[in-house]
């Protein structure tokens, strides 16, 4: 990678980190191409894994129906089990921010923070795909996704959460791969009711 492309890269995955930890998700580690033990799929140039959480969806992009799939009827299974429902339906909301993350920690490096949520060709796998079809499991896509993706880039203009943005950045640029407690001294604390 390029050194502009490496820090787009570490931007992104940095965001997604940031987000997911803000929304309370723990995140256990990120990762660039290339680093010891960097085994990403495909063409990807980096990776912020998450620890497992049993009730968020699985969901992804058909790629000969060229639709959307998701695990619905397995979620809906579970959500009709759970004692905390609330629980589960927020634990989406953040999969759908942090999803969004990456790609609008991009539009705002590049200014672009005000602009419509770019379109890329849907993949197995692409952020605003998934992001899309974890939508879909709450209702009306266009309109929770619009509303997600709002909060989100309000977050990551925030000064202090970009601060953390860039600063975990620097370590993954520098480091290619972060996880434990050095990861976890770069992240923010869970904010109470956030996604709203």
């Amino acid at each position: 990678m390029t050194t502009v492309t490496d820090w787009i890269v570490c931007v992104h995955e940095a965001a997604h980190a940031v987000v997911y930890a803000t929304a309370g998700r723990k995140v256990k580690r990120i990762i660039l191409r290339g680093a010891d033990g960097g085994e990403l799929k495909g063409d990807t140039a980096g990776g912020c894994e998450l620890e497992p959480l049993g009730y968020v969806a699985p969901c992804g992009w058909n790629t000969q129906a060229q639709t959307h799939w998701s695990g619905v009827h397995k979620w809906a299974e579970m959500l009709g089990a759970s004692a905390d429902r609330g629980a589960m339906l927020h634990a989406e909301r953040a999969e759908i921010c942090g999803l969004f993350a990456g790609p609008l920690s991009e539009m705002r490096l590049s200014g672009n923070e005000d602009g419509p949520l770019p379109t890329t060709p849907p993949g197995i796998g692409d952020d605003l795909t998934l992001a899309a079809a974890h939508a879909g499991l709450l209702g009306d896509v266009d309109e929770i996704a619009s509303d997600l993706a709002t909060q989100t880039m309000e977050l990551l203009k925030e000064q202090e959460t970009w601060g953390k943005v860039q600063a975990l950045a620097l370590a993954l640029q520098e480091r290619r791969a972060l996880s434990g407690s050095e990861l976890a001294s770069y992240l923010p604390k869970t904010r109470e009711g956030w996604p709203r």
